[in-house]
């Protein structure tokens, strides 16, 4: 028999029968002749849940135009003069569903057909043919007056209600809709007019996690699949109304992954675009940042407002994951630390290159933002440490205090490893750090001592109840305010020039000048403190008049007040040392009773 190199719609080629038997996988009736609807737009039942577009984005098993031209058996059969082309890319249902049957181990059956006399052909030579579907079967179509469809069944909904295939179609590029062929990932409902007629049994496999874009519930909760990972829909509408949906049981549902995997595209219901970098939607402000549009999944912008809030919007974070890798499109990699990104200014400070995420310049540059998902600076408790010196600090109000021996926060704790560029430049926006802990920042030390920072400088709080209760704070070593001014401390040992504060409970404001503090008018911008810990930074001599070079609290190794004595620990870098290596996010701070 003459060989057919010309494909029709959904098509493929014929070429001389072989004569290899395959046992049967399945029992099975002889093929039905019946002549349902292929699945396309606008038929009951059908719901496209990828697609349909004119790249391979819909598809699964690595299906492309480089893996398909280098596939045996399907590129020989139904690849080359039997495929219609967008461009370059070659497209045919046949040349899909045999790539897919020879990644999940199929040899060559030895014979080829128009996707229309598949079922007879396998049927004829022992293969499984009935109309039940199976995850790794074959879906096939009759389509009479056609060359008939093939497509790959990817999954199957409990009772067997409705199936998930996924497909590459043939078009002639005469046609009015995508000329040269297109994919698509559909749910079919078992009772839509376009079910297949047959499903081929070639090689079933076991069935998978659901695909991105299906919908699952658990526990009275809907979501959507993204990058493998659940998403939950708050409302059909924001996903286009009621879609078909699996039931998964407690066991599956926890068995998916936690976030989506590092590069997801999440298309929101409000209209923006979010990647997926260490489990959050960082924002893409421009398709061109990421080489043109992608395929994404369709998500529920709720999501992403609520992302790391809890059940059942724990399934996106709200910051990337401590070591994630960015990769800006300006050009620069970032490690994120306590949410915030550091900057990486050789691949050398990480040990050597390393894979990451493509990302909008423009998240680096609003960190803060809420659409970036990035902090300004890493979150207070956060643990850094030096890849070039092992030193290890405790991030305070944005700024890195030194950790000079793990005891002074009760023990070790993983720390991210960074750049000791970012140390050393601390000032530079790239680094995303403080040189001194932001105003009105809480520190207790290992000896029980709290302050408040303001200007840089530590003020001694003798109660809560001056501030209203207890208060969040920062556990830091007592070794920072014993060295106050050492450049690893980064602390101050007198509050910077400008300072303004209002001490309680006295209500008075103070602004300081050269180490003194002067009277101020009122102000709401001041850092409220105790009037205790004001009390051991003096007047200026000349009351209104700015200080020249006045005194100074909390000299060369003393103690800010008067609360505890300082830990022997030695000064960095040869005392006392901490060398926590690299690893996940901590919480190193917290507790509010002093």
């Amino acid at each position: 028999m003459a060989a057919r190199r010309r494909g029709g719609w959904r098509g493929g080629g014929l070429s001389a029968l072989g004569l290899l038997v395959l046992a049967p996988a399945v029992a099975s009736a002889a093929p039905a002749g019946t002549g349902h609807s292929t699945p396309v737009y606008g038929v009951a039942g059908v719901s496209f849940t990828c697609g349909a577009v004119q790249t391979y984005a819909c598809t699964g098993g690595g299906y492309g135009a480089a893996s398909a031209e280098a596939s045996g058996w399907p590129w020989a059969k139904y690849g080359g003069s039997y495929a219609s082309y967008v461009g370059s890319d070659p497209h045919n249902c046949t040349l899909y569903a045999a790539y897919r049957l020879e990644q999940n181990g199929l040899p060559d059956p030895g014979w080829s057909d128009n996707a229309e006399g598949w079922a007879n052909d396998a049927y004829a030579r022992g293969v499984g043919v009935d109309q039940t579907p199976a995850v790794g079967a074959i879906a096939q179509w009759n389509a009479p007056g056609t060359f008939g469809h093939v497509a790959y069944v990817e999954s199957v909904d409990p009772g067997n209600a409705g199936a998930t295939i996924t497909e590459d179609n043939y078009m002639p590029s005469s046609a009015a809709y995508y000329p040269g062929g297109y994919t698509a990932r559909i749910h079919l409902a078992s009772s839509s007019p376009a079910w297949p007629d047959n499903f081929i049994h070639f090689r079933d496999q076991a069935a998978g996690p659901p695909g991105d874009g299906s919908f699952v519930s658990n526990a009275t909760y809907v979501y959507r699949i993204a990058g493998g990972a659940p998403i939950y829909v708050s409302n059909w509408a924001a996903v286009g109304g009621p879609q078909p949906t699996t039931a998964l049981t407690d066991a599956q549902f926890a068995a998916l992954p936690e976030f989506p995997r590092d590069g997801t595209f999440l298309e929101a219901s409000g209209g923006g675009v979010f990647i997926a970098a260490g489990g959050a939607p960082l924002y893409l402000s421009n398709w061109s940042v990421v080489g043109g549009p992608q395929p994404g999944v369709g998500i529920d912008q709720a999501a992403v407002d609520n992302a790391g809030g809890p059940v059942p919007w724990n399934h996106l974070a709200p910051v990337p994951a401590d070591g994630t890798l960015l990769d800006a499109s300006g050009g620069g990699v970032f490690i994120v630390a306590g949410g915030a990104p550091l900057y990486v200014s050789n691949w050398a400070a990480l040990g050597g290159p390393k894979p990451g995420v493509t990302v909008d310049q423009w998240d680096i540059d609003n960190a803060g933002n809420p659409a970036a998902h990035l902090r300004p600076v890493p979150s207070d408790g956060s643990l850094v440490s030096s890849t070039a010196t092992g030193m290890v600090y405790v991030i305070a109000g944005g700024a890195p205090l030194y950790l000079s021996n793990w005891a002074a926060i009760g023990g070790a704790r993983p720390a991210v490893g960074i750049d000791q560029w970012d140390l050393d430049n601390i000032t530079n926006p790239a680094a995303h750090l403080n040189p001194v802990p932001a105003n009105g920042t809480f520190i207790d030390t290992s000896r029980g001592t709290v302050y408040r920072i303001a200007g840089g400088a530590p003020f001694g709080v003798s109660a809560w109840s001056v501030f209203g209760g207890p208060q969040g704070y920062v556990l830091v070593d007592a070794w920072d305010l014993d060295n106050l001014g050492n450049p690893a401390a980064h602390l101050d040992a007198v509050p910077a020039d400008g300072t303004l504060v209002e001490g309680l409970p006295s209500h008075t404001t103070w602004i300081f000048e050269g180490g003194y503090r002067i009277p101020a008018p009122a102000t709401a911008s001041a850092t409220v403190v105790d009037d205790v810990g004001l009390a051991a930074y003096p007047e200026a001599p000349d009351a209104g008049t700015a200080a020249g070079d006045g005194g100074a609290v909390a000299t060369d190794g003393g103690s800010a007040t008067d609360g505890g004595s300082a830990l022997d620990a030695g000064a960095p870098p040869d005392g006392g040392e901490t060398d926590a290596g690299t690893g996940g996010a901590t919480d190193g701070g917290g507790g509010t009773a002093a």
